[in-house]
């Protein structure tokens, strides 16, 4: 089973690139605030690498947070776009042994369908002006 592994919560995107439990490879690179510009092809840079497509994967682990607004919602909706396109499974993981769960949930056949991001508190949203 092919899992990438991917980690938009900071500045310093983290990929990685799984056969079941064993890692292949790993990528991290700081995208600063060029995350929606590079996120896609630098997952097509780094499979290709391993002589592998997006459509080999089986599943996607993603990292739900808690971390940065913007990038958790950029990493999880592509990863929510791919598993949809591609009909593959994925699952969202917390904490620091996140790719290990998430891995281990993949390989038992769980499907999350849709992830959502997970903040650590409760959302503030400030009252109108006006």
């Amino acid at each position: 089973m092919n899992i990438l592994s991917i980690n938009t919560s900071t500045n310093e995107l983290e990929l990685g690139l799984f056969e079941d439990l064993n890692q292949i490879a790993t990528l991290k690179i700081m995208t600063n605030n060029q995350l929606s510009e590079v996120l896609y092809s630098t997952i097509e840079d780094f499979l290709l690498k391993k002589s592998l497509k997006i459509s080999d994967l089986d599943g996607i682990n993603c990292y739900l947070g808690p971390g940065s607004f913007t990038g958790l919602r950029i990493g999880i909706s592509l990863v929510n776009t791919l598993a949809y396109s591609l009909k593959i499974k994925i699952v969202g993981s917390v904490g620091k042994d996140w790719i290990k769960s998430g891995n281990q949930k993949l390989i038992n056949h769980n499907d999350e369908k849709m992830l959502l991001p997970f903040y650590g508190a409760e959302v503030k949203v400030t009252t109108p002006k006006k």
